[in-house]
């Protein structure tokens, strides 16, 4: 469930990447008949030239600053609760925050067309509260594995779980164009809310915070879950923020894990769009 968790999270967050092309009007010919869409590359680019047609019929005529706008505001929100979403997770238990975060996910991403079509800002307040409340799923995923996974099985379920985040994004790059070229962009969102919403009813009806609330697990696996990880005692511990800041460990792992989101959340936002807008395809 977990896996399936992290796919929905990332074609959630990865689905308008790609809708965000059919969404906005852009017209290919410029009145001189050159291809505005594929001339940025010259004779290098890959697109097909045809004056008489345009490269998009789109809705919308945002600007390229208001689209930037649109495929940031999920990380605006996003920013604010990656600590909070720890102790969320603490005080109310992973169950609740991670399903609760995917189920507003899901109604937000079902909001998104009729957003789009009242207005701008409502639409980029759609996704920033998106990013908001999605920025809890890691806090809460980390959390209940603690709870759930042996020490010597931790990395391998870990590694398992959070590779549902690369296969989100391969299904949302895949199939939002088709679904967009078969049915229309809002259906991308119609169709992924959706099932995010069957993804969250099955959340909430199989999985459990601990193995001491789970009801169908046997106790001999109970019992070795439990004694595996051992007790906690929840004490107050302070945390060694100085020494955090002191450490070239921890300085190391912040700035690759920085490189490595920044690469990845660039091209996860903008691929689509320089596909389209650079290399002229359709």
């Amino acid at each position: 469930m977990f896996f399936l968790g992290m796919t929905n999270a990332y074609i959630l967050r990865s689905n308008i990447s790609v809708a965000i092309v059919a969404m906005i009007r852009t017209p290919e010919d410029d009145g001189n008949g050159t291809d505005v869409s594929t001339s940025i590359c010259g004779e290098y680019s890959f697109g097909s030239v045809d004056a008489n047609k345009t490269t998009n019929q789109g809705e919308f005529d945002w600007d390229e600053t208001q689209k930037g706008r649109i495929l940031s505001a999920f990380f605006y929100g996003y920013i604010f609760m990656q600590v909070p979403g720890g102790w969320l997770e603490t005080r109310f238990g992973g169950k609740k925050v991670y399903g609760i975060s995917m189920l507003i996910g899901a109604i937000l991403t079902l909001l998104t067309p009729v957003a789009a079509r009242v207005d701008f800002w409502f639409l980029f307040f759609v996704r920033f509260f998106m990013g908001f409340f999605q920025g809890v799923i890691f806090p809460a995923h980390h959390g209940m594995w603690g709870k759930w996974a042996p020490p010597l099985e931790r990395s391998k379920l870990l590694s398992i779980t959070c590779t549902g985040t690369n296969v989100g994004t391969v299904i949302a790059m895949a199939l939002s164009g088709y679904i967009i070229d078969m049915a229309g962009w809002p259906w991308v969102f119609y169709i992924t809310g959706i099932v995010a919403l069957v993804w969250f009813v099955a959340w909430m009806l199989l999985v459990h915070d601990s193995p001491a609330e789970h009801p169908r697990i046997s106790e001999e696996e109970r019992e070795y879950i439990q004694s595996s990880i051992g007790t906690n005692t929840q004490e107050d511990i302070p945390v060694p923020w100085l020494e955090f800041a002191k450490s070239k460990v921890v300085w190391c792992l912040l700035v690759g894990h920085f490189c490595n989101n920044w690469g990845g959340y660039t091209m996860l936002t903008n691929l689509p769009n320089y596909i389209d807008a650079i290399l002229g395809f359709n």
